[in-house]
């Protein structure tokens, strides 16, 4: 199995981040979600992966490098989210065994489904030194516990072969979970975690994804770090809460991955 990585370098900035992009779009760059020239002008490199060429979106588990990790048969078996995660992690070892970049200037960003994706492979690989968890919603940065809009049923019927099987038990189930999404929030502690919810994405329910980064910032606590900076009151549109190692934007508008988006995940590389 084999899928293609397109890596772009700033010649003009020395120090510079790396960005492991997974992507809807196609390897024709720039795409809509990926402008690579503005993030280069902003001092990120990109190693840009179109998802569906790793494994497609959908039950069929025979192609790309699916059939290399997975039965289905097996109630535990892992999901197209952990195998575009584990793409991710392979491209993020080869820049660094290459050179390329060190594991303390390498993150992995992602939008919607691929948000998800990117909270999991920092969560599960510590060659990232973060992540950009862009509108990630629903098993992503939310909290499952009586979110709003999508829902672990509504996810697992429409899109049962993002996960292992197993965990279409908990449908209409939260309670029963002996976890919830802030655990693998903070499974990237003591690293970082960049956010951005928009305000207008009630399915992704930008207050399950604040409270899942509060939640999460007891991880932190506990190292001695400051997770979400404490606040009395929740974010206000347009208002962002950035310190500490995890770092919220509420954005104004709809489920997108915007220049605004990037602009805050530049901005957060700058101050870290």
């Amino acid at each position: 199995a084999s899928f293609t990585c397109d890596l772009f370098v700033p010649i003009k900035i020395k120090d510079y981040e790396t960005v492991v992009m997974l992507d809807f779009g196609k390897p024709f760059l720039p795409t809509k979600y990926c402008p690579v020239e503005e993030l280069m002008d902003g001092g990120i490199a990109v190693a840009h992966l179109y998802y569906k060429e790793i494994s497609t979106d959908d039950g069929d588990f025979s192609s790309g490098i699916a059939p290399l990790f997975c039965d289905r048969s097996d109630k535990y078996c892992a999901g197209k989210l952990s195998l575009w995660a584990y793409a991710a992690k392979i491209v993020g070892d080869y820049l660094i065994n290459e050179r390329y970049t060190i594991k303390e200037k390498l993150y992995v960003a992602g939008h919607s489904r691929l948000g998800k994706t990117a909270l999991l492979a920092a969560a599960k690989y510590d060659i990232f030194a973060g992540c950009m968890v862009n509108c990630s919603g629903c098993c992503g940065a939310a909290i499952s516990r009586d979110k709003h809009g999508e829902t672990i049923k509504v996810i697992t019927d429409v899109f049962p072969f993002w996960f292992t099987p197993n965990f279409k038990k908990y449908a209409e189930k939260e309670y029963e979970m002996p976890f919830d999404q802030h655990y693998l929030m903070a499974s990237v502690a003591p690293r970082k975690v960049f956010i951005v919810a928009a305000s207008e994405d009630d399915w992704a329910d930008t207050d399950a994804q604040y409270l899942c980064a509060e939640a999460a910032s007891e991880a932190y606590k506990e190292l001695g770090l400051i997770g979400l900076n404490p606040a009395k009151k929740p974010l206000k549109v347009g208002e962002k809460n950035v310190g500490g190692e995890i770092a919220f934007f509420v954005r104004d508008g709809v489920h997108f991955f915007s220049r605004e988006d990037w602009a805050f995940y530049i901005e957060c590389l700058s101050n870290h």
